[in-house]
């Protein structure tokens, strides 16, 4: 292996096969919960961050809703139930931080008084003129973002068109020809957001394009873990609800770039054959040729 330069990034390359090694970033969440005026943080045992506090979070497993994740973390990690609630923020978290895409809810306490467990050996709520060392930028976030007053949540319809912004902007820093490194970043982000939005107003129809949208992004840039998870989630989603034939393809299409930018030259062949087959099946024209113009757009593994 020798490093040399890609697409303007310094990357791992295989000397004799020329593969190309992509560092996908784990995607993590974590939950802002504020009772009487207090933060809920714990104190971490492991790096980075080890001996100060941060928000209950962790990694989102394999198939996991977020939200669902989130809620776990601030069991496993402080011994509260929580109900969480709207997306606060998305970060990039830098190397010394994790190097994570970490997704922030804010979040409402149900029960239980903290109990540490897990990744952190303290956790207990903070008021603001009296926190502890605090670890990574999205606690300093949480702290900046400190409510002065209880707010209604937000509703149905805001989140919805908070959602499509979302999915819109994405759009454009897709289309955009010149994209940097940190426009590749909040292209992923801005999809990231989008689908979470959806989380709990959406269609499985919304959802399967969120899914397929954040896939598309992660293959884009070539995180091909990443690409691969989402896209498998979009057409898991798009069969078992039986959604209608072009987002079906549309979703095959996700799986073939996923695969691609995996460069698994044979998961790609065989998503798509799938989704060619399935082009027949389209009986709109507009949505079969922009189906076909999208694996038309994928360059194949070497």
């Amino acid at each position: 292996m020798h490093t040399m330069t890609v697409h303007g990034t310094a990357r791992r390359v295989c000397a004799q096969c020329r593969q190309i090694h992509y560092a996908d970033p784990k995607v993590a969440v974590g939950v802002a919960v504020f009772r009487d005026d207090a933060l809920l943080l714990v104190r971490r045992v492991m790096e980075p961050g080890r001996g100060r506090w941060a928000l209950p979070g962790g990694f989102v497993d394999a198939g996991e809703d977020p939200r669902v994740a989130a809620a776990r973390e601030a069991a496993e990690e402080a011994g509260v139930t929580v109900d969480v609630g709207d997306v606060v923020d998305v970060f990039a978290n830098p190397p010394d931080d994790g190097g994570a895409l970490f997704v922030m809810y804010a979040a409402t306490w149900v029960s239980g008084e903290p109990r540490p467990a897990d990744d952190a050996d303290a956790a207990e709520f903070f008021r603001r003129d009296d926190l502890p060392p605090l670890a990574f930028t999205s606690t300093a976030a949480a702290v900046a973002r400190w409510p002065k007053q209880s707010q209604p949540p937000v509703d149905a319809e805001h989140r919805r068109a908070l959602a499509v912004a979302s999915y819109n902007r994405t759009w454009e820093l897709i289309d955009a020809t010149d994209r940097s490194s940190a426009d590749d970043r909040d292209m992923f982000v801005e999809a990231c957001a989008s689908r979470a939005l959806w989380s709990d107003i959406g269609t499985d129809d919304n959802l399967a394009i969120a899914e397929w949208q954040v896939a598309h992004t992660a293959s884009l840039i070539g995180w091909g873990s990443v690409a691969l998870e989402f896209a498998a989630a979009a057409a898991q989603r798009a069969r078992e609800a039986n959604l209608a034939p072009w987002l079906q393809a549309s979703t095959c299409e996700g799986l073939a770039r996923a695969h691609a930018a995996a460069g698994d030259r044979a998961g790609y062949e065989q998503w798509r054959d799938r989704a060619e087959k399935l082009l027949a099946t389209i009986d709109d024209d507009e949505d079969r040729d922009l189906v076909a113009g999208q694996l038309a757009s994928i360059t194949p593994p070497g």
